[in-house]
């Protein structure tokens, strides 16, 4: 199963595994074809040039309404914090494996920080977790769906009895559906496809 940025990256995958994949579900994905778009050419232009990647400019441009100054400058120092930790793992051997390293762990790291808050001393194990659970073939993927379900039944339960932070999770906990309150199976629904979904 691919979707998203996981269509180039499992595919690549499938045609040099051929002997392991009996089938494939594409969903919502492309292919690169060899040929690059002038967007694309100008982005990798802009990241050579710019190796101090200005995270607020970033964010700023991947949304469709304008932003607060103060709600862009809050993701700054966290996303450098989280970039610069996972460099760290492997900047003294002077070479990593990207995608295991680097690629694959940073977008769930920042989104399990950055977006849902869960305490810093969780997301790496969270984010392995919610990762094997995605991967029907894992051989654990069972054990990681019970984990993280429990995991989420007692993130949800803290955030309950904590102060808000207006995110959200406090949406979603503070939700109702045709005027009445979401019941704690639908909060814990939506938070799963949360993170399923990134």
């Amino acid at each position: 199963v691919v979707q998203d940025w996981g269509g180039p990256i499992g595919l690549r995958w499938a045609v040099e595994n051929a002997d392991r994949v009996d089938r494939l579900v594409i969903m919502n994905t492309g292919l690169f074809t060899g040929r690059v778009s002038k967007g694309f050419m100008a982005w990798r232009d802009f990241a050579e040039k710019n190796p101090d990647l200005p995270v607020g400019m970033v964010l700023q441009g991947a949304t469709t309404t304008e932003l607060p100054d103060d709600v862009v400058a809050a993701y700054e120092e966290p996303t450098r914090r989280l970039v610069t930790g996972l460099i760290d793992r492997f900047v003294e051997a002077g070479r990593c494996e990207f995608m295991t390293e680097f690629a694959r762990p940073f977008p769930g790291a920042a989104f399990f920080e950055l977006v849902l808050h869960a305490p810093p001393d969780e997301v790496e194990e969270i984010n392995a977790l919610s990762t094997r659970a995605s991967v029907p073939t894992s051989p654990d993927a069972r054990d990681c769906w019970v984990a993280m379900n429990a995991w989420i039944e007692d993130f949800v339960h803290e955030r309950r009895r904590g102060r808000p932070r207006g995110d959200i999770v406090d949406a979603i906990i503070g939700a109702s559906i045709e005027g009445r309150p979401v019941t704690h199976e639908e909060v814990m629904g939506m938070i799963t496809l949360l993170i399923l979904g990134g």
